[in-house]
């Protein structure tokens, strides 16, 4: 099922949000605070802290190599 492949891969999943508003909280407001309520912890072990904590190491720029 889906969700045991979600769960394999560490996947980010989201909950009563769309497209629009992850994008401003993420990128121009930085609310990851906000976004962490509609994070769905597929292994039921995160703390919100934990999961603002994630949220901010997936989205931090790339250096180039």
């Amino acid at each position: 099922n889906n969700q045991e492949l979600y769960q394999q891969k560490n996947a980010s999943i989201f909950k009563e949000t769309d497209l629009l508003e992850m994008f401003l909280l993420m990128t121009v407001f930085k609310r990851f605070d906000v976004l962490a309520k509609h994070f769905v912890d597929l292994s039921n072990q995160l703390s919100h802290e934990e999961i603002i904590k994630l949220l901010k190491e997936r989205t931090r720029p790339v250096k180039p190599q």
